[in-house]
Order: structure tokens, then C-alpha cells, then sequence
């Protein structure tokens, strides 16, 4: 038997039309291209891998970033205070002598200045809301002295200084030291 038969139409209105009936009708090649669902799933949650280790990676960029900024913040702070304290330090042999050591730690807003509440007379250091770092200052005299004419003095003073970020009065925050020695004016 064939894979086609044929047949004889008995309908008297159609005359005598042969019909040709298939049993396997080969597949025919479909034209149109595209994506078939299954893939499209897949792709889709290839790209949500993707796109989630990229939110990631931009998360801990803007973190390390942020911390960045900070710690640039925290030295220059430093920085400006230990500059400050130097210059006054060093200004003359008379400044420099009369320089006594000391401790002390005090507050200071973004710019460097000191922070005070109340006003007027009743105007003190403290910490205030515009209050970004916590300084600690320390003054002393080293060991290395010289003695004229029975007098000693004191050739070198070290200067500490040590500035804390206080995003809050609770929180410790993060610490930037600097050390430098100042050698007595000549004149």
C-alpha cells in the first residue's frame, strides 16, 4: 500500500475529482525565526544573575567610596589642626617657651573651627550639632635640652594630635593620628 491513496468522489455535483489523501504529511520547515518560550525564561534569568551581582559590586563601590571620603575628611581635619598648632608653636622663641604642655581634647566642625554652646559669657567648647570631629590635642616637651650659662631649655616639643569623626557623640568613630616634633626658633 502507498503512502497515498486515492479516491473517487461519488458526490454527483462534483463531478469526477480525484482526491489525494496523505497518511504522513512530511513537516514542513517553519520560515518564521524566533525565540521559543523556554529560552526566553532562561535568558531572563541569566540576566537577573547578572544584573544582581552588578547591584552588589555598585553597593560595595558606593560603601568603599563613602569611607573614602571620610578618612580624606578625618586627615585634612587633622591636618589643618596640626598646621595651626605649629604655626602658633613656632612663631618665636618666646612663644615656643612659654608653650606649656598639655591635654586637651575639644570639638570641631567641618571647617576646623571649635564648637561652643551658650553665648556671650557663658560661651564654652563643647559638643554641639555642627560638631564633626573630636580633637585631642598633646603638647610636651622632649628630652632633648640645652644648658647655656646655667639656664636649660628646651630644643624640641612633640605635638599629638588626634582627630575622631563623630557622625555621633555615642559611636566611636574613626581615629587619625599625627605626630611631629617642632625645633625652637633660632631668633
Amino acid at each position: 500500500m502507498s503512502a497515498t491513496q486515492q479516491r473517487q468522489s461519488t458526490d454527483p455535483n462534483l463531478g469526477a475529482l480525484t482526491v489525494k489523501k496523505s497518511r504522513m504529511q512530511p513537516k514542513r520547515q517553519s520560515t518564521e525565526s524566533g525565540m521559543t518560550l523556554i529560552e526566553t525564561v532562561i535568558s531572563m534569568i541569566v540576566l537577573a544573575i547578572v544584573l544582581a551581582g552588578l547591584a552588589q559590586a555598585l553597593t560595595y563601590g558606593i560603601k568603599v567610596n563613602n569611607q573614602s571620603k571620610l578618612r580624606v575628611a578625618n586627615l585634612n581635619a587633622c591636618k589643618y589642626v596640626m598646621e595651626n598648632l605649629k604655626t602658633q608653636i613656632s612663631q618665636s622663641q618666646a612663644v615656643f617657651d612659654g608653650t606649656d604642655p598639655l591635654d586637651t581634647t575639644y570639638y570641631v566642625d567641618s571647617d576646623g573651627n571649635k564648637t561652643y554652646s551658650g553665648s556671650g559669657a557663658n560661651k564654652v567648647e563643647a559638643f554641639t550639632s555642627s560638631s564633626a570631629f573630636r580633637v585631642r590635642t598633646v603638647v610636651s616637651n622632649s628630652g632633648l635640652t640645652q644648658t647655656v650659662a646655667g639656664v636649660a631649655t628646651i630644643l624640641v616639643k612633640a605635638i599629638d594630635v588626634t582627630v575622631v569623626d563623630i557622625p555621633n557623640r555615642d559611636k566611636p568613630g574613626r581615629e587619625v593620628e599625627m605626630k611631629v616634633e617642632v625645633i625652637r626658633p633660632s631668633m
